[in-house]
């Protein structure tokens, strides 16, 4: 399956990719993050007002991304020593976990069948015609931009 997010990297699914997940930081405000279940007094305050906040699918999509830019690493990373790959595998470990508690939570069930492409294929391959009951992404990625704040925490240390 070809998308604006596979392949080699390039140009053009570099830049989709970034701007998937541009907006992967937004401000919440009190009322969600109480109503999230998310203690006030630790939680990173902006200097503008309300909360440092993200949601759950933008983890995701960060972590997809990180997954990809390692697995393409000679691209991304040519110059990545020891510690760097040592820092990636402990980062990937904890995304594959994210992805794999993602996939638990949401379980797809639809159906998926095998059919033989050709009478010499070695094994054969999966489809699914089953309907999805998908969210709106559109809503929810109107929703984030809305409200996303720069992708950088420098304004966001501790002393500035």
């Amino acid at each position: 399956m070809h998308s604006a997010y596979t392949g080699w990297p390039n140009d053009s699914n570099n830049r989709a990719w970034e701007e998937l997940i541009r907006p992967v930081v937004f401000n919440a405000t009190a009322e969600e993050m109480i109503l999230a279940g998310e203690p006030l007094d630790d939680s990173v305050r902006l200097p503008a007002g309300g909360y440092l906040g993200s949601l759950g699918v933008y983890h995701e999509l960060h972590c997809l991304r990180r997954i990809r830019l390692w697995l393409h690493r000679d691209t991304y990373y040519p110059n990545a020593t020891r510690d760097d790959e040592l820092f990636m595998q402990v980062h990937i470990g904890h995304c594959i976990e994210v992805l794999r508690l993602s996939a638990m939570c949401t379980a797809d069930l639809g159906l998926y069948s095998f059919f033989w492409s050709s009478s010499d294929a070695l094994k054969p391959t999966a489809r699914s015609s089953a309907p999805r009951k998908c969210k709106r992404w559109s809503q929810i990625d109107d929703w984030t931009r809305e409200r996303m704040l720069p992708n950088t925490h420098a304004p966001l240390l501790k002393g500035d």
